[in-house]
């Protein structure tokens, strides 16, 4: 592939398993300073949950 560099990552279950972790306790940091009801919360959870292409949302 020419003179380009090249680089290669070797996603493992335990790193992808650590974004999940990592983005869903950024958006619940998020989620906590935006909304001081309960319901939007849940819908923002609702939300980021599906971006994320969980079946059922994340855990409450």
């Amino acid at each position: 592939m020419g003179d380009g560099l090249q680089v290669t990552l070797c996603l493992t279950y335990d790193l992808v398993v650590s974004w999940d972790a990592e983005l869903t306790a950024l958006t619940s940091r998020i989620a906590d300073r935006l909304f001081n009801r309960p319901e939007p919360k849940a819908t923002f959870g609702d939300l980021e949950g599906s971006a994320r292409g969980d079946k059922h949302g994340p855990p409450r």
